[in-house]
């Protein structure tokens, strides 16, 4: 049964497909997808946007706020009105950088307060370069993994994401 509704996938939606699936599973599964359909509108998300940093390539925020748990959006070397910044890894690191810290300060947060990082480069020689920028910001030193990857947004070299805490006022 469950092959066969996977096999007609392409005819139905996803969410249909689930549903389907877990109410010819059993409770749980059910219960399962009941949940995670109520938690994706749920009150408590917050949308974080500011002038200060750049504007988001694509129709995403540059920030979530849920709960005290900040998820900032990747970062790319552009300025606030979006026009990227030219120059050297280390150049546009800090722009990624100065991109972050706006968005963390926005959201009521700071760079000491950030838990996990991404880096992603698109050619693992600019690591030193990079590095050589982003440990004079992160100070802290969060948790953090950099991966080389073929191509990134605008075709730029650098992207800095990240996960922060947000205090209680």
């Amino acid at each position: 049964m469950l092959a066969q509704s996977l096999r007609s996938a392409t005819r139905r939606n996803i969410p249909t497909l689930v549903s389907s699936v877990a109410r010819r599973s059993s409770p749980r599964v059910a219960s399962a997808v009941t949940f995670s359909q109520q938690s994706r509108t749920m009150a408590g998300i917050t949308r974080i946007k500011t002038d200060k940093a750049a504007p988001p390539a694509g129709p995403y925020s540059q920030a979530i706020l849920n709960g005290q748990t900040l998820y900032v959006s990747g970062q790319i070397p552009a300025n606030s009105k979006g026009e990227l910044v030219n120059g050297t890894i280390a150049e546009q690191t800090e722009q990624c950088c100065t991109n972050v810290a706006a968005i963390l300060e926005e959201a009521g947060s700071h760079l000491d307060r950030v838990l996990k990082v991404n880096v992603f480069l698109d050619d693992m020689a600019n690591f030193a370069e990079m590095n050589s920028v982003y440990e004079k910001w992160f100070t802290g030193r969060p948790a953090r993994s950099c991966v080389a990857v073929k191509t990134l947004p605008k075709g730029v070299p650098v992207e800095i994401e990240c996960i922060a805490y947000v205090p209680t006022a």
